[in-house]
């Protein structure tokens, strides 16, 4: 009886912790936003390679609007960073802020992409490129299932709450 005893508090002890299903949900988000952190550093990384490459070799009329539309897509990430650095470790995140994130990941992604198959960008970085723009796709459709779902749970709160409120009608 006592190896019985032994045996179960081992087991209990290995375990792993249960954890409820808005625990789950919460590190998951934590865990994409946490990717979006990543792929936006990423992002700025590789942005100093494909300048130097608009700059040397993209013909004379492409650069101008190159530099433009980079120089803004990276404005636009610097902005978010903060923004989501912010949202980091917190249980709660607003469907506004998914939103801005989900917005901004597909703007690096369309960014990457759109540079990655530029004949003018050197083959490695072109490489370096579409994988990092496939990653923003992937992670940006996974912020836009997660925020899908976030919408429709708080809508059917906003349901539940309009039914159990009684309207109030003037005489």
């Amino acid at each position: 009886m006592r190896a019985y005893f032994s045996i179960l508090v081992v087991v209990a002890l290995s375990a792993p912790p249960l954890t409820s299903a808005e625990d789950r949900v919460s590190n998951d988000l934590n865990t994409m936003l946490r990717d979006a952190s990543y792929t936006f550093n990423r992002f700025e990384e590789v942005s100093v390679g494909v300048e130097a490459q608009i700059d040397t070799k993209y013909p004379v009329q492409l650069r101008k609007n190159s530099k433009e539309l980079l120089s803004t897509v990276l404005g636009n990430v610097e902005t978010e960073k903060v923004a989501l650095n912010a949202l980091l470790g917190h249980s709660k995140i607003s469907s506004a802020d998914l939103l801005d994130v989900y917005v901004e990941l597909v703007e690096v992604a369309s960014e990457l992409d759109s540079n990655s198959s530029n004949n003018w960008i050197d083959q490695k970085l072109a490489v370096d490129l579409a994988q990092l723009g496939a990653k923003a796709n992937v992670l940006s459709a996974r912020v836009a299932v997660a925020l899908r779902s976030q919408i429709v749970a708080q809508e059917l709160q906003l349901a539940s709450c309009a039914q159990r409120t009684p309207s109030h009608k003037s005489r």
